[in-house]
């Protein structure tokens, strides 16, 4: 918008102060332009817009499916950093204790896999693995959803579905979380 120039003043603004919204200010004349006014070429823009908008959410969606299995190892090595920054350390010290729990969290994971010897410690461990990840795909998909309607008792419906969808996937995957059981 490029606002245009009228005789009260070379910037478009009138010389003497005027009313605007019931507070005296200066008010600018705006006029809208574009970069071609082909009606063509703006639904040309406007549909490639909504179908990168739609690649983007896409290709979102298959990378919180492909994270999604990290979302407790994170979610402690998030926790670990700001215990370490709440104790007065540098954030170096933290953003290092953070990645050192996360990377001990998913050695933990492997090795408690590969012991597990029922499907009862199999499962307790998928729990684990499970909550995070509900969690993390909740507020996932009511942020996404946020970004094109105001969220309301639907979004929250869906939200809580693609939570339950997100922890089972998580609980799914786990058994084969990097190769540390066949099965």
């Amino acid at each position: 918008m490029v606002p245009v120039l009228s005789p009260e003043g070379r910037s478009g603004l009138p010389a003497k102060g005027s009313i605007c919204y019931n507070l005296a200010t200066y008010c600018a004349v705006e006029v809208e332009e574009s970069a071609s006014d082909d009606p063509v070429v703006k639904d040309d823009a406007m549909i490639f817009a909504a179908i990168a908008t739609i690649a983007a959410l896409v290709l979102i969606g298959l990378l919180m499916l492909n994270l999604i299995i990290y979302a407790l190892p994170a979610a402690i090595g998030l926790i670990a950093g700001q215990w370490t920054s709440a104790a007065g350390n540098s954030i170096t010290m933290s953003i290092t204790a953070g990645i050192c729990a996360a990377l001990l969290t998913m050695l933990l994971a492997r090795i408690a896999i590969g012991l597990a010897r029922s499907p009862v410690q199999l499962a307790i461990i998928g729990l684990l693995f499970a909550i995070p990840a509900a969690f993390a795909g909740y507020h996932a998909s009511l942020g996404l959803w946020a970004l094109f309607a105001e969220p309301n008792s639907m979004t929250h419906f869906l939200a809580s579905i693609a939570a339950l969808s997100f922890g089972a996937l998580a609980w799914v995957r786990l058994p084969t979380y990097g190769g540390a059981r066949q099965t």
